[in-house]
Protein backbone atom coordinates (compact mmCIF):
# COMPACT_ATOMS: atom_id res chain seq x y z
CA UNK A 1 0.00 0.00 0.00
CA UNK A 2 1.51 3.67 -0.65
CA UNK A 3 2.12 5.01 2.94
CA UNK A 4 1.21 8.38 1.45
CA UNK A 5 -1.74 7.51 1.22
CA UNK A 6 -2.35 7.88 5.31
CA UNK A 7 -0.88 10.96 5.39
CA UNK A 8 -3.23 12.53 2.01
CA UNK A 9 -6.32 10.80 3.98
CA UNK A 10 -5.46 12.23 7.38
CA UNK A 11 -5.10 15.86 6.09
CA UNK A 12 -8.52 15.16 4.61
CA UNK A 13 -9.67 14.04 7.60
CA UNK A 14 -8.94 16.84 9.32
CA UNK A 15 -9.94 19.74 7.02
CA UNK A 16 -13.38 18.17 7.50
CA UNK A 17 -12.92 17.99 11.30
CA UNK A 18 -12.42 21.87 11.55
CA UNK A 19 -14.87 22.64 9.30
CA UNK A 20 -17.57 22.32 11.93
CA UNK A 21 -14.98 24.27 14.69
CA UNK A 22 -15.74 27.88 16.88
CA UNK A 23 -13.89 29.81 18.50
CA UNK A 24 -14.62 29.44 22.23
CA UNK A 25 -12.25 29.79 25.72
CA UNK A 26 -10.45 32.23 27.04
CA UNK A 27 -9.63 34.49 24.60
CA UNK A 28 -11.88 37.73 24.09
CA UNK A 29 -14.23 37.95 21.17
CA UNK A 30 -15.67 41.38 22.42
CA UNK A 31 -15.22 44.05 19.66
CA UNK A 32 -11.70 45.76 20.06
CA UNK A 33 -11.54 49.55 21.10
CA UNK A 34 -9.61 52.56 19.39
CA UNK A 35 -5.83 52.64 20.58
CA UNK A 36 -4.49 55.18 22.41
CA UNK A 37 -2.45 57.87 21.14
CA UNK A 38 -0.36 58.77 25.01
CA UNK A 39 0.59 55.10 25.67
CA UNK A 40 4.32 55.00 25.08
CA UNK A 41 4.47 51.78 24.05
CA UNK A 42 6.20 51.15 20.22
CA UNK A 43 3.56 50.68 17.87
CA UNK A 44 3.01 48.43 15.22
CA UNK A 45 0.69 49.75 12.18
CA UNK A 46 -1.17 46.80 9.81
CA UNK A 47 -2.56 48.33 7.03
CA UNK A 48 -4.91 45.99 6.12
CA UNK A 49 -6.54 46.11 2.41
CA UNK A 50 -9.39 44.65 3.81
CA UNK A 51 -10.86 43.46 6.89
CA UNK A 52 -9.06 39.46 6.98
CA UNK A 53 -5.74 40.81 5.83
CA UNK A 54 -4.64 41.33 9.10
CA UNK A 55 -4.85 37.62 10.01
CA UNK A 56 -4.07 36.23 6.77
CA UNK A 57 -0.40 38.05 7.39
CA UNK A 58 -0.54 39.14 10.71
CA UNK A 59 2.68 36.36 11.80
CA UNK A 60 4.82 39.43 11.94
CA UNK A 61 2.66 41.14 14.02
CA UNK A 62 1.75 38.41 16.59
CA UNK A 63 5.13 37.54 17.37
CA UNK A 64 6.71 41.38 17.27
CA UNK A 65 3.33 41.88 20.25
CA UNK A 66 4.20 38.46 22.24
CA UNK A 67 8.12 39.53 21.46
CA UNK A 68 8.83 42.92 21.39
CA UNK A 69 6.23 44.29 23.75
CA UNK A 70 4.75 46.04 20.33
CA UNK A 71 1.73 47.88 20.57
CA UNK A 72 -0.69 46.62 17.28
CA UNK A 73 -3.14 48.38 15.44
CA UNK A 74 -4.59 47.83 12.60
CA UNK A 75 -5.95 50.37 10.32
CA UNK A 76 -8.55 48.88 7.54
CA UNK A 77 -7.54 50.79 4.48
CA UNK A 78 -11.09 49.64 3.32
CA UNK A 79 -14.10 47.42 3.70
CA UNK A 80 -14.63 45.92 0.39
CA UNK A 81 -16.93 47.22 -2.45
CA UNK A 82 -20.17 45.30 -1.28
CA UNK A 83 -21.33 49.13 1.31
CA UNK A 84 -24.17 46.74 2.17
CA UNK A 85 -21.82 44.86 4.11
CA UNK A 86 -19.55 47.43 5.75
CA UNK A 87 -20.67 47.66 8.83
CA UNK A 88 -20.43 43.74 9.43
CA UNK A 89 -17.45 43.12 8.33
CA UNK A 90 -16.22 46.15 11.20
CA UNK A 91 -18.24 44.22 13.63
CA UNK A 92 -16.11 41.07 12.33
CA UNK A 93 -13.30 42.81 12.32
CA UNK A 94 -12.76 44.47 15.53
CA UNK A 95 -13.69 40.84 17.32
CA UNK A 96 -11.08 39.29 15.19
CA UNK A 97 -8.77 42.22 16.70
CA UNK A 98 -9.67 41.85 20.14
CA UNK A 99 -9.09 38.08 19.73
CA UNK A 100 -5.69 38.55 18.93
CA UNK A 101 -4.87 41.72 21.04
CA UNK A 102 -4.85 43.92 18.78
CA UNK A 103 -6.06 47.52 18.60
CA UNK A 104 -8.36 48.86 15.43
CA UNK A 105 -8.47 52.01 14.48
CA UNK A 106 -11.19 53.77 11.58
CA UNK A 107 -9.94 56.30 10.34
CA UNK A 108 -13.02 57.52 8.57
CA UNK A 109 -16.82 56.73 10.27
CA UNK A 110 -18.51 56.00 7.02
CA UNK A 111 -16.23 53.21 6.40
CA UNK A 112 -14.93 55.27 2.95
CA UNK A 113 -12.08 54.30 1.37
CA UNK A 114 -8.59 55.71 3.27
CA UNK A 115 -6.88 58.55 0.87
CA UNK A 116 -2.97 59.09 1.49
CA UNK A 117 -4.26 61.87 3.55
CA UNK A 118 -5.68 59.84 5.66
CA UNK A 119 -2.47 57.56 6.25
CA UNK A 120 -0.61 60.75 6.38
CA UNK A 121 -2.14 61.89 9.32
CA UNK A 122 -2.36 58.14 10.69
CA UNK A 123 1.32 57.84 10.39
CA UNK A 124 1.70 61.32 12.60
CA UNK A 125 -0.79 60.46 14.90
CA UNK A 126 0.81 57.39 16.15
CA UNK A 127 4.28 57.45 15.12
CA UNK A 128 5.01 53.78 14.19
CA UNK A 129 8.15 52.36 14.69
CA UNK A 130 6.94 49.15 11.85
CA UNK A 131 4.45 49.96 9.30
CA UNK A 132 3.13 46.45 7.62
CA UNK A 133 1.89 47.11 4.25
CA UNK A 134 1.53 45.10 0.97
CA UNK A 135 3.89 44.42 -1.71
CA UNK A 136 3.86 46.77 -4.75
CA UNK A 137 2.58 43.74 -7.13
CA UNK A 138 0.54 41.87 -4.82
CA UNK A 139 -1.74 40.58 -7.79
CA UNK A 140 -5.13 42.16 -6.53
CA UNK A 141 -5.78 45.58 -7.30
CA UNK A 142 -6.85 47.40 -3.72
CA UNK A 143 -3.38 45.41 -2.31
CA UNK A 144 -1.44 47.17 -4.66
CA UNK A 145 -3.25 50.73 -4.06
CA UNK A 146 -2.79 50.44 -0.47
CA UNK A 147 1.17 49.78 -1.29
CA UNK A 148 0.61 53.53 -3.04
CA UNK A 149 -1.22 55.06 -0.43
CA UNK A 150 1.48 53.98 1.98
CA UNK A 151 4.64 55.30 0.53
CA UNK A 152 2.93 57.78 -0.98
CA UNK A 153 2.01 58.92 2.57
CA UNK A 154 5.23 58.29 3.79
CA UNK A 155 6.98 60.70 1.18
CA UNK A 156 5.16 63.18 3.12
CA UNK A 157 6.53 62.48 7.08
CA UNK A 158 8.94 64.94 8.29
CA UNK A 159 12.86 64.43 7.28
CA UNK A 160 13.04 62.85 11.10
CA UNK A 161 10.58 59.98 10.74
CA UNK A 162 12.09 56.78 10.72
CA UNK A 163 10.54 53.02 10.88
CA UNK A 164 11.05 49.24 9.84
CA UNK A 165 8.66 48.65 6.41
CA UNK A 166 7.24 45.08 6.51
CA UNK A 167 5.75 44.24 2.69
CA UNK A 168 3.67 41.44 2.84
CA UNK A 169 2.23 38.67 -0.02
CA UNK A 170 -0.88 36.63 -0.88
CA UNK A 171 -2.50 36.93 -4.05
CA UNK A 172 0.68 37.34 -5.66
CA UNK A 173 4.24 35.94 -4.62
CA UNK A 174 6.88 38.34 -3.96
CA UNK A 175 10.27 37.75 -6.12
CA UNK A 176 12.57 39.00 -3.91
CA UNK A 177 11.21 38.21 -0.25
CA UNK A 178 14.33 38.61 2.31
CA UNK A 179 12.59 37.59 5.75
CA UNK A 180 10.81 33.84 6.19
CA UNK A 181 9.82 34.24 9.92
CA UNK A 182 8.24 30.83 11.48
CA UNK A 183 5.01 30.12 13.33
CA UNK A 184 4.61 27.40 15.51
CA UNK A 185 1.35 25.57 15.35
CA UNK A 186 0.25 27.50 18.44
CA UNK A 187 0.76 30.66 16.70
CA UNK A 188 -0.86 29.62 13.52
CA UNK A 189 -3.55 28.16 15.18
CA UNK A 190 -4.23 31.66 16.98
CA UNK A 191 -3.98 33.73 13.13
CA UNK A 192 -7.31 30.72 12.24
CA UNK A 193 -8.90 31.31 14.94
CA UNK A 194 -8.85 35.24 14.48
CA UNK A 195 -9.77 34.44 11.09
CA UNK A 196 -12.36 32.57 11.69
CA UNK A 197 -14.30 35.07 13.39
CA UNK A 198 -14.90 36.99 9.69
CA UNK A 199 -17.66 34.47 9.98
CA UNK A 200 -19.63 36.57 6.85
CA UNK A 201 -16.45 35.65 4.70
CA UNK A 202 -15.02 32.04 5.48
CA UNK A 203 -18.91 31.11 5.33
CA UNK A 204 -18.84 31.59 1.79
CA UNK A 205 -15.34 29.95 1.28
CA UNK A 206 -13.62 28.45 4.40
CA UNK A 207 -10.17 29.66 3.45
CA UNK A 208 -9.42 30.06 6.84
CA UNK A 209 -8.59 26.32 6.91
CA UNK A 210 -5.86 26.62 4.10
CA UNK A 211 -4.15 29.00 6.01
CA UNK A 212 -1.66 25.75 6.99
CA UNK A 213 -1.03 24.99 3.37
CA UNK A 214 0.07 28.00 2.64
CA UNK A 215 2.35 28.45 4.97
CA UNK A 216 4.19 25.15 4.64
CA UNK A 217 4.68 26.20 0.94
CA UNK A 218 5.90 29.29 2.17
CA UNK A 219 9.04 27.30 3.63
CA UNK A 220 8.93 25.41 0.19
CA UNK A 221 9.84 28.70 -1.57
CA UNK A 222 11.37 30.51 1.35
CA UNK A 223 14.19 28.19 1.82
CA UNK A 224 15.37 28.65 -2.12
CA UNK A 225 14.68 32.10 -2.19
CA UNK A 226 16.01 32.93 0.81
CA UNK A 227 18.60 30.37 2.09
CA UNK A 228 19.50 30.10 -1.72
CA UNK A 229 19.47 27.45 -4.80
CA UNK A 230 19.78 23.94 -3.52
CA UNK A 231 19.96 25.03 -0.25
CA UNK A 232 19.03 23.00 3.00
CA UNK A 233 15.81 22.20 3.43
CA UNK A 234 14.90 24.30 6.51
CA UNK A 235 13.37 22.99 9.77
CA UNK A 236 11.11 25.24 10.39
CA UNK A 237 6.96 24.09 8.93
CA UNK A 238 4.77 26.98 9.08
CA UNK A 239 6.40 30.38 7.79
CA UNK A 240 5.37 33.70 6.19
CA UNK A 241 7.56 35.49 3.67
CA UNK A 242 8.02 39.05 4.35
CA UNK A 243 10.58 41.64 2.66
CA UNK A 244 12.05 44.16 4.91
CA UNK A 245 13.71 47.25 4.53
CA UNK A 246 13.74 51.03 6.79
CA UNK A 247 12.49 54.66 5.89
CA UNK A 248 15.32 57.07 6.79
CA UNK A 249 15.85 60.32 5.89
CA UNK A 250 12.49 60.37 3.61
CA UNK A 251 13.53 57.53 1.69
CA UNK A 252 13.25 53.43 1.82
CA UNK A 253 16.69 51.64 1.79
CA UNK A 254 17.91 48.20 2.83
CA UNK A 255 18.44 46.91 5.79
CA UNK A 256 19.65 43.38 5.34
CA UNK A 257 22.46 41.86 3.72
CA UNK A 258 20.89 38.60 1.86
CA UNK A 259 18.11 37.03 3.48
CA UNK A 260 17.13 36.19 6.81
CA UNK A 261 15.22 33.21 9.04
CA UNK A 262 13.82 33.50 12.00
CA UNK A 263 12.81 30.50 13.27
CA UNK A 264 10.61 30.19 16.84
CA UNK A 265 13.43 29.90 18.69
CA UNK A 266 15.09 33.08 17.45
CA UNK A 267 13.69 36.38 18.48
CA UNK A 268 12.83 39.56 16.36
CA UNK A 269 14.94 41.53 18.11
CA UNK A 270 17.79 39.98 16.34
CA UNK A 271 15.94 42.38 13.27
CA UNK A 272 15.54 45.29 15.48
CA UNK A 273 18.79 45.26 16.49
CA UNK A 274 19.86 45.52 12.90
CA UNK A 275 18.65 48.31 12.06
CA UNK A 276 19.47 50.18 15.45
CA UNK A 277 22.92 48.81 14.41
CA UNK A 278 23.10 50.84 11.48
Amino acid sequence: MNPYQDYVEGLELAYKKAESYTVTGAHPVEPSTEPSVESRASKLLLFSPHPDDECITGLFALRAMQELDVEVINVPVTFGSDRASRERRLDELERACAYLGWSNHVARSDLSDLDVEDIAETLCVFQPSVIVYPHKLDGHRTHEAVHALVEGALGQMPENFECLLIETEFWRAMENPNLMLEGDSATLAELIAALSLHHGEVSRNPYHLSLPAWMLDNTRRGTELIGGKGAQASTCHFTTLYHVSQWVSQEKSNLLDGGMTISMSDSLASLVTKKESL
